[in-house]
Formats: C-alpha cells, structure tokens, sequence
C-alpha cells in the first residue's frame, strides 16, 4: 500500500474523531490488530485484537469518561505503509475536570485497514483518569473510604475527641461538640439495634447530642428503620471522591484515590482535612474551644457566624462583603438583570442571602436564581435554564469548584455570559488548568499590583523558597504572621488574655494584601483586622489574573473591562 494510500485511510478516521466520533476510527483497526500504549499506567501495555483492544482499552476509557473524546490530527507524515499523526484531543472526566490529552500515533495500514498502533501520550494525565473505578459499586465505596477518613481525621482537632472503629461503625465523640461533630458514621452493613447499643454506651451515657451518618446508595433499609424509631434527616451531604485528577476539591498534591491502610495514607488525609476546613469554613467546635478555653484564635474564615471573645478574623474573603462588589459590579459595568447560581451549603446560602440584599439596593433584578452542590450532577442543564431567561450576567455564590467544569458547557450552549465570582476565584492559584479553566471570569480578590507592600513580599518569598507565589494566600500568611507578632509584642503579659488584649490593641498596621489603602486594626469589640481595600476585582485573561477595579460605590463611571 502505498504511503499516499495509508495517509488517506488515517486521515479519513480523524476526520470523523475531530467532532467526537470514533466509530471510523475503531471501525478501521483491523480484527488482527495489534495497539500498543506506551508507558506503565494500568493501561498501557500491547493488546493484541480488536477484542482485547475493545475489553482492556476502549471499555475503561469510556467508563473514565463523561462524554465523548474529540481528538484533532495536527499534522500527518506518511512513509511507506507507516502513518505518524500528531494530535490534541478534549474530553472530560466523569468528576467534570478536563481531560485535554496530546497524542503522537504511529500507524501501520495494510489492505485498506489499520492493522497496528503505537500510542504516545500524557501519561500522568492517563494514570489520573484510570485511576478512578469503572464499576458503580468500587466507585462508591472508595468515596466512602474517603468521606469517612476525612471526617475521622478532621475532627481529631478538636480537644478531647476519641475516635472509635467497632462493629462495621466509626463513633466520634467531643466533649462540648454539637450533633454533627459526635458522629456515628455506618461503615457497613449493620443492625439497628447493635448501632443503638454502641451509641447508647458512647453518647446517650454521656449525654451528648449526635447524629448518624448513613450512605445513601447503600443504607436505605436502615435509614427507614431510623426514621421509624424517631430520628429525622439533619443535613445531606453531596457524595465527595477525593480523585486524581486535576478537578478535584480539595486534593492534596500526590493524593490519589485509594483506602486508608498506613500512617503515611492517614497524614494525606489529615492534609486533606485541614485543607477543607480552610476553604469550606470553620467548624463551630473551633469557636467553642476558642472562647471555652480563652485562648486567641485567629482564622481566614469569611462567615459572620465566626465571632466570640476570643475569635480574632483576618478573613481571605467576606460572604457578606464579596456578595456587595459583586452587586456593586454588575450595577456599574451597566448590567441590570443578573441570573444567579448558588451551592447548598451553609456558604452558598449565606452568600446568596448576602446578594439578594445587595442586588435590591443596587436595583438589580435577579431573573432566576438556580442551586447547585458543590459536586454537581447536571450543572449544564442548570446553566441552560438560567441562560434561556436571558440574564445580562451570571452571579455564581459559593466555594467554586462547579466553575471550573463550566467552560465546556458554555461552549456547547454557545453562551458566554459576563460572569463574576466570589473568592473561590482564587483557586485559579493553585493548577494551571483552574486558572485556564476560569478564563474569562471576573472575581473577588485580595492582590493588587498597586499595594506597595506585596511585590517586596513576593520577592522575599522567591528568593527564600527558590520559586515564586503570587497570589494571594503568600499575602495573606505574611500579613496573619505579622498581626499575630504585633500582638504580641503589644501584650501586656504573654498569657492567652494577654495576647487577646495585644491583638486587641492592633492599630493602622500596613498590610500586604488588597489595595494600596488595606491596613490591620483590631479593638475590643471590633475583631476583623483587615480595613480599607482589602477586597479587589481581578479578571482571568490570556492565561494570568489582570487587576479589574477596587470596590467604589460612589463612582458613576463603569469600571474598565
């Protein structure tokens, strides 16, 4: 065959791919084939069939995958019977996160037919989307594995807890704790009588308020059971996998998915945990030690619930604050419908309390307002119900992941809404494919160029560490360590009163993060330090964060796109 003759075949099979149709493409491998996929992921390996081909390669793709696979040839060079084609390809994962691949085949074609493949490609980006069970039921109970540790682990930071493993069953008991923090998370398949005698020795005894944990996919015959004897359902989590790829929140790096079966697994999970509570929000129990124990703590936490003698906020947002610049925005950049989409968690509804009110005084009219969870199922039909009411904008409330699955599917709907978001814009930091994910979105921020204080902490921070963070969160642990000195050095005695009462006396010290007017100041009754500017608008263009405006209420003029 000659190499003209090969090229035609290979490129005909591409031509149908390139729009995400692989039929032409599988219907070409030759029933002898034989394919390889270089590396050492749990796919690679030479496959001699198409039978083998389809079983071994074909099926866990499909089942890694959430959608079709489009792959585009960029390039093919013929010699002979042999055919190389470079190529990019799109897809993604069944968790939403892109899996955008590039390829280098070499083909040989015999009798108008492929009849062997060798295939070179990303393979961290393989073993990442492999990684994650075909079967329904492996899936989830690896999500199980990973929803209880996490718990487990996290709520070894409040004082005094214990931790208990028995009988199919992880009871968490803290002294001080309220019903979600005593837990008693179903593991297994239980009786309800044996899981009312654990509980009754660990909680009823000790007459702590509880609550137990069951997994819907496989404790429907319980929960009804639980209902019957009086409980009520209290809250409902979304499932949560910790997996692989670049999509998942929150994911510690070189975290993969896997049982918890060393202390080495157990301190990632730990890691996780203490991630979590970061962005999620603190737990209340921490409030309680806080004020229980007079010890000062101070938190980047963003909820208005945070308060006490002893609570001290240095926040990396305010729901209440983030939710008035973006009304702020949108009313200033001549926008007056909004379509605004909010999580189910305690955040997302605080901040969507927070808009509505904001938006109101604004005169903004809020045309739809749609939910979604933090893993969402169906994000794309909820964003084609809030474009076909036709918004000027979109508003999106809550910790952010779902943005970053929504870029595919505003293509599909070809829409493209200007769009503003609250300070989970900051996860654009943290992987280049958030930040390239997130293009085109306006967000909450904290970093502007303007502040004279955040390119020198920036350069000692490079020159110190060897690499450079700029963003936000090295700001905002420079200006945490420095209120925190300042306290100190300001406390009339180093005892936990003492430093409280020196954190308290915190005046007009510069800050690092926000606009070149943020400064800290704390008082009495006044405990959030930062002050002035100390929240920006930013925009994600061409691949990096662009400083878009400061919050300025009282000016006509729209600000600069």
């Amino acid at each position: 065959m000659s190499a003209g003759e090969a090229k035609q075949v290979v490129a005909s099979a591409f031509d149908a791919f390139a729009g995400g149709d692989a039929s032409v493409f599988v219907g070409l491998l030759a029933p002898d084939v034989r394919y390889t996929l270089i590396g050492s992921t749990r796919v690679s390996g030479t496959f001699a069939g198409i039978a083998e081909v389809a079983a071994r390669l074909l099926g866990p793709l499909e089942a890694a995958l959430g959608g079709p696979l489009a792959i585009r040839a960029h390039r093919l060079t013929a010699e002979d019977d042999r055919v190389v084609v470079e190529a990019t390809g799109r897809a993604t994962l069944r968790s939403g996160a892109p899996y955008d691949q590039t390829y280098c085949f070499v083909f040989r074609v015999a009798r108008g037919r492929i009849v062997e493949v060798v295939e070179h490609v990303d393979t961290q980006l393989v073993a990442r989307a492999f990684d994650v069970p075909a079967r329904r039921e492996a899936l989830l109970h690896r999500m199980d594995l990973n929803m209880w540790e996490m718990f487990r682990e996290g709520s070894r930071y409040a004082r005094g807890t214990d931790v208990l493993d028995a009988d199919g069953l992880t009871l968490i008991r803290t002294p001080g704790g309220t019903f979600f923090h005593n837990s008693v998370m179903v593991r297994e398949a239980v009786a309800l009588d044996d899981v009312l005698a654990r509980v009754a020795e660990t909680h009823v005894a000790r007459g702590l308020p509880y609550s137990i944990w069951t997994r819907a996919h496989a404790d429907a015959a319980l929960e009804a059971e639980l209902r019957a004897a009086g409980f009520r359902a209290a809250v409902v989590m979304p499932a949560m996998a910790l997996l692989g790829d670049p999509g998942t929140v929150p994911a510690a790096d070189g975290l993969d998915v896997r049982a918890v079966a060393s202390d080495v697994q157990r301190a990632d999970f730990v890691r996780v945990a203490v991630e979590s509570f970061g962005q999620l929000g603190t737990p209340p129990v921490v409030i309680e030690d806080a004020d229980a124990l007079g010890v000062p703590a101070v938190t980047w936490t963003g909820t208005d619930r945070y308060h006490g003698e002893f609570c001290f906020n240095l926040g990396n947002g305010g729901l209440a604050e983030e939710a008035a610049i973006m009304a702020t925005w949108i009313r200033r950049s001549g926008y007056r419908t909004v379509g605004m989409i909010h999580e189910l968690s305690p955040g997302g509804v605080e901040y969507a309390s927070n808009f509505r009110w904001y938006a109101a005084r604004e005169k903004l009219d809020v045309l739809i307002e749609a939910y979604t969870t933090q893993i969402p199922d169906d994000l794309e039909a909820v964003l084609r119900k809030i474009r076909d009411q036709k918004p000027d904008c979109l508003a999106y409330l809550g910790y952010g992941y779902p943005t970053i699955l929504m870029g595919p599917m505003f293509r599909r709907l070809q829409w493209d809404p200007p769009r503003i978001m609250t300070t989970a814009f900051q996860f654009c930091y943290a992987k280049p494919e958030w930040m390239a994910a997130l293009e085109g979105w306006v967000g909450v921020d904290q970093w502007c160029e303007a502040n004279p204080l955040s390119q020198p902490v920036f350069d000692r921070f490079a020159a110190r560490a060897g690499k450079r963070r700029d963003h936000t969160v090295t700001l905002l642990s420079y200006d945490t360590a420095r209120l925190v000195a300042e306290g100190l050095a300001r406390a009339p005695l180093l005892t936990p009163r003492g430093v409280k009462e020196g954190l308290e006396r915190v005046r007009m010290l510069p800050a690092a993060n926000g606009g070149p007017r943020t400064h800290m100041s704390l008082g009495p009754w006044d405990h959030k330090a930062y002050k002035g500017d100390w929240l920006v608008l930013r925009k994600i263009a061409g691949g990096r964060t662009v400083f878009v405006d400061l919050h300025d209420p009282a000016n006509p003029a729209p600000p600069p796109r």
